[in-house]
C-alpha cells in the first residue's frame, strides 16, 4: 500500500509518517511505503492557492499538489486536518481545500486519510472536521487531537509533549499518534504495536554540520529520507531510539481504540 501524507510539522516531527508505515509493517498487518509533500508551517488551504509553488518537500518544482496527488496514484492521501484552523476565519477556504484534496485523491484512485493533528485543538473546529468526514464519505479518521485530550483527562501526569518543544509530541505522543494513524490506514487496529520508536531531539550547531557534511557525501538509504530537504534529514539523522514502558503503551493504546471508537459512533448516521 503507497501512501502520501500531505501536511507541515504535524506530519514530518518524529518523521510519523515513515515510523507509522513500519509499524504496521513490523505489526505484520500490511507493507506500506510513504511520501511527503507539503512544507514547514504550511496549510492543505494554502496549499491550493493560486500561484502557491513553495513546497519543501515531495511536489516537483513546476507541479502543483493536486497535479503530485494525480499523477502519484497512491492508495491512502493522509490530511493533516487541523481543527484549530477549521473554526478559525479562514475556516470556508480551509474546509474547501479539504474537499478539494479529497476528491482529488478518489480521482488517482485512492482514499483520502483524515489526521485530526495538533496538541493546540479546537472543540468546535474538530466538530466541524469530524461533519466535513461525514458529508464527504471520508471513513478513514485518525483522532489524534482527541486521543490526547482522553489520555491528558486520565493521566494528566502523563507527559505528550516534548519537553524541548510543546508543539511536538513526546515518545508517548508519538506512540498515540501512530495508533490512532495505523488504524486508519487500514480500517483496523493492529493487535501490537512496536514499542520503540525514533524520536527527535534538539540539534547543536556543530553536530548538525558533521550530520550535514556526512548526508551530502553519502544520502540516506530510505526513499522517503532521501526526497526530504537536508535540514530534515538531519533531524532524523540525529534522532534518538526510546522505548515505551509497557504499561504506559497498552494504556495509549487503549486510549486510541476509544477515541476510534467514539469517532466511529460520531460518524454513523
Amino acid at each position: 500500500m503507497r501512501t502520501l501524507w500531505v501536511g507541515g510539522s504535524n506530519s514530518y516531527v518524529h518523521d510519523l509518517p515513515l515510523q507509522t508505515v513500519q509499524a504496521v509493517s513490523d505489526a505484520g498487518a500490511r507493507t506500506l511505503t510513504a511520501d511527503l509533500a507539503g512544507r514547514a508551517q504550511g496549510d492543505l488551504h494554502a496549499f491550493l492557492r493560486a500561484g502557491f509553488s513553495s513546497y519543501q518537500y515531495g511536489v516537483p518544482k513546476g507541479q502543483s499538489l493536486l497535479d503530485r496527488i494525480l499523477d502519484g496514484r497512491y492508495d491512502r492521501v493522509v490530511l493533516d486536518v487541523n481543527p484549530v484552523l477549521a473554526a478559525g476565519k479562514e475556516g470556508a477556504e480551509y474546509l474547501a481545500a479539504v474537499a478539494t484534496l479529497c476528491k482529488a485523491a478518489r480521482n488517482s484512485g485512492g482514499e483520502p486519510v483524515f489526521f485530526e493533528a495538533g496538541h493546540a485543538s479546537s472543540e468546535a473546529g474538530r466538530k466541524q472536521i469530524l461533519v466535513a468526514a461525514r458529508n464527504l464519505g471520508v471513513t478513514r479518521y485518525a483522532p489524534c487531537a482527541r486521543a490526547l485530550q482522553l489520555a491528558r483527562k486520565e493521566k494528566p501526569g502523563l507527559a505528550l509533549a516534548n519537553p524541548d518543544d510543546p508543539a511536538e509530541p513526546s515518545l508517548s505522543g508519538l506512540f498515540l499518534n501512530v495508533c490512532c494513524l495505523s488504524a486508519a490506514l487500514l480500517g483496523k487496529e493492529p493487535e501490537r504495536m512496536p514499542r520503540t520508536l525514533r524520536v527527535w531531539r534538539p540539534v547543536k550547531d556543530e553536530r548538525r554540520g558533521e550530520i550535514e557534511g556526512r548526508l551530502q557525501g553519502s544520502p540516506p538509504e530510505s526513499p522517503y529520507l532521501r526526497a526530504l530537504p537536508l535540514w530534515l534529514q538531519v533531524n532524523s539523522e540525529a534522532a534518538e531510539s526510546e522505548t515505551l514502558d509497557e504499561p504506559t503503551a497498552t494504556f495509549l493504546q487503549r486510549i486510541a481504540r476509544d477515541a476510534l471508537q467514539e469517532t466511529r459512533s460520531a460518524h454513523a448516521p
